[in-house]
């Protein structure tokens, strides 16, 4: 959870989990706060969701979308396994659309 109301912000959680990654190995257990028990390559596809969907938002609002054209349009398909998740698809676009 990026907590933006609070001053936290999905592209600098994508730094901090990057930072993360050149600190553990492949036999690093992870608990996350949501899920089951994690390793590295999940930590990094956690990372990659992060750059991709506010590249995503980012290119939709620098093209002038607003937050709820951009919440209507969605997000690519590569990304619809995330929003089975702790979020749905509608409010993680307003937390990275408000990161940006």
């Amino acid at each position: 959870f990026v907590d933006v109301h609070t001053g936290g912000n999905v592209i600098n959680m994508a730094k901090n989990v990057t930072t993360l990654l050149s600190m553990i190995d492949e036999s690093t257990i992870i608990i996350p706060g949501h899920g089951p028990l994690a390793k590295k390559t999940d930590l990094i596809e956690f990372r990659d969701m992060l750059n991709g969907t506010a590249s995503e938002v980012k290119k939709m609002k620098d093209k002038g979308l607003s937050l709820s054209m951009i919440q209507e349009k969605g997000l690519s398909t590569q990304w619809k396994s995330w929003a089975d998740g702790f979020l749905d698809e509608k409010t993680w676009i307003g937390i990275v659309y408000s990161s940006l």
